[in-house]
């Protein structure tokens, strides 16, 4: 008999009562997530806790995980090391004035952390030196939320609707885009092409060798707040419930399916799933208090909008889906349920 589509590896729930998940981060060894009561839990792939740290200064926002390195920023804008083996404290990154609202480890020469912060700045640290390289700042007026690196190239995108295209060689400005008078919620870029999501609805598509525009596509409705690439396809999410998935070679609609009957709060691609978290049913005030959903859409079986085909749930529902992250062979799912902070972890077989 096959192996069954979707099939739950564990559950995990954290003894703490009303206080849910903040950030949520995975590796092949590890998954940490962050509570609102200022702790941060270190569980193993099999789902057992391994350590926890509970006595940090402020909330921790936002993981990142390089091998057995955790780097976590809190909400005053310092960015904190520990060793995930052992627990020691490693450095302490300070530079940033407020709020951290982007972290991301590349390691495509030397292991470099970039940081982007409220105070419109972009820095680049030699996390294992506890050294700051460079400071990008000028561009930016808003928290940024976005950073990913590509090749020599990195991408910012931040809430004064202003997108940048830096080089990583020399940590110069190679373009400033002006998205739309919205926030940026989500990038993604491909060989060519640099793809942004933002408050307007909108998916904007631009050359990322000159930087000009070249295509406006209306994409949801009120608000583009994720974007992932795919096996040469653009998949889109929206504060409306739908996924919809776009040609990159043409920026047309290919397919789309209603996930969620409010916004998707999650999302991530696993052996060709789409797999996200949403609203359904009510909002967090619905008297049952059970509104959120996971729900997998398999990607080769995508078919014209509003037919259900390919579509599948995961489990049972929760009272909030806070995020999810893909790592080989499962998606973890970081939640709310029976009024506990969860971790789930899920098997997703073609």
């Amino acid at each position: 008999m096959p192996d069954p589509l979707l099939r739950l590896l564990w559950s995990q729930a954290i003894e703490s009562e009303e206080n849910p998940p903040l950030a949520l981060c995975a590796s092949e060894k590890y998954i940490v997530v962050t509570l609102v009561d200022k702790s941060v839990h270190v569980l193993n792939p099999d789902g057992i806790q391994q350590r926890s740290f509970t006595d940090l200064s402020d909330r921790v926002w936002l993981l990142a995980i390089h091998e057995d390195r955790l780097i976590m920023s809190q909400e005053e804008g310092t960015i904190l090391q520990y060793n995930l083996l052992s627990g020691a404290s490693l450095a302490t990154l300070t530079g940033h004035t407020t709020r951290i609202g982007a972290l991301h480890v590349s390691t495509q020469t030397l292991p470099i952390l970039f940081s982007g912060s409220k105070d419109g700045s972009i820095r680049v640290w030699d996390f294992l030196g506890a050294t700051c390289l460079a400071v990008l700042s000028g561009t930016h007026a808003g928290l940024v939320r976005h950073l990913h690196t590509d090749a020599a190239t990195l991408f910012s995108c931040s809430d004064d609707g202003m997108a940048c295209i830096w080089d990583t060689r020399t940590y110069t400005l190679v373009h400033r885009l002006r998205v739309s008078g919205e926030a940026t919620f989500g990038a993604v870029s491909s060989t060519s092409l640099f793809f942004t999501g933002s408050g307007d609805g909108q998916i904007r598509v631009w050359d990322r060798g000159n930087g000009s525009l070249l295509a406006s596509i209306d994409a949801h409705k009120p608000v583009v707040n994720g974007l992932l690439l795919h096996e040469g396809r653009l998949v889109s999410t929206g504060t409306d419930g739908w996924a919809k998935v776009w040609s990159v070679g043409t920026f047309e609609l290919l397919s789309s399916m209603k996930m969620h009957d409010h916004a998707v709060t999650a999302r991530g691609i696993a052996n060709g799933w789409l797999v996200t978290g949403g609203k359904d049913g009510g909002y967090e005030t619905d008297v049952c208090g059970i509104d959120s959903r996971i729900r997998a859409w398999n990607m080769d079986a995508m078919r014209t909008e509003g037919n259900e085909h390919g579509k599948e749930e995961f489990g049972t529902p929760a009272m909030m889906i806070r995020d999810l992250k893909v790592v080989p062979g499962r998606v973890v799912v970081s939640m709310v349920k029976r009024g506990k902070p969860t971790i789930e972890a899920w098997e997703v077989n073609k």
